[in-house]
């Protein structure tokens, strides 16, 4: 039978104690699902001015405990996020000091394979080599090449302009690897060897200078 609460009874405090108890142990039942709806939203139909106040104060309750909760969820958070920021940090200054010593131990191998007679090198068109057990020291010589830094605009009004039209796409698109396959470097100056044209004064064809770079490759 429900209780309903009188305001008058001198008993209200041990009615809210056991209406409190009721709560809880619906509550309970609720988590652990043991618990039939009809006859819990039954239970709690409010039938008094008491029990809607209850209500009331549950309610805010809950706002409260909420807001609790999401300061707290907050907190662990901005808590979190500084370990980041300093895993981070930790992680920078970590990669710092390794990348230093693999500079330094990199600058030992290259001053070594300075050193070294020429004959004990194998030498390609493209770089010099030495092996070693773990690996090999590889000196790639410096190298140019033709770089076309707009080939949609500035080139492609150069090419329609010199009526090179075989490096025209049907949709005025530059055919930019089939200009490049034609053009030189010669004394540092860009030549057509198709028509034994210079390419001068073209702003976004330019030689792109790639200096000698050390490398080291290790062995799987």
């Amino acid at each position: 039978m429900e209780k309903v609460i009188n305001l008058n009874n001198n008993n209200l405090a041990v009615d809210l104690d056991e209406f409190y108890s009721d709560l809880i142990e619906g509550e309970i039942q609720q988590e652990v699902g043991g618990y039939d709806p009809v006859k819990y939203a039954e239970r709690f139909t409010i039938t008094s001015y008491a029990k809607a106040d209850l209500y009331l104060e549950k309610v805010k309750c809950l706002d409260i405990r909420a807001r609790k909760y999401e300061e707290s969820v907050k907190a662990k958070v901005d808590f979190l996020q500084s370990k980041i920021d300093q895993l981070k940090k930790e992680l920078a200054v970590e990669l710092e000091d390794i990348n230093n010593n693999k500079s330094f131990f990199e600058k030992l191998l290259s001053d070594y394979f300075e050193s070294l007679p020429k004959e004990s090198k194998k030498e390609s068109k493209t770089m010099w080599k030495y092996k070693l057990a773990s690996g090999e020291i590889i000196k790639k010589k410096a190298t140019q090449s033709i770089k076309c830094l707009d080939k949609e605009n500035v080139l492609l009004q150069y090419v329609i302009m010199n009526a090179h039209d075989e490096y025209i796409k049907t949709k005025q698109e530059l055919d930019w690897q089939g200009l490049k396959n034609d053009l030189k470097i010669k004394d540092n100056v860009i030549v057509n060897e198709k028509t034994g044209e210079i390419i001068e004064d073209v702003e976004d064809i330019v030689i792109e200078e790639s200096p000698e770079k050390f490398e080291i490759k290790f062995k799987l």
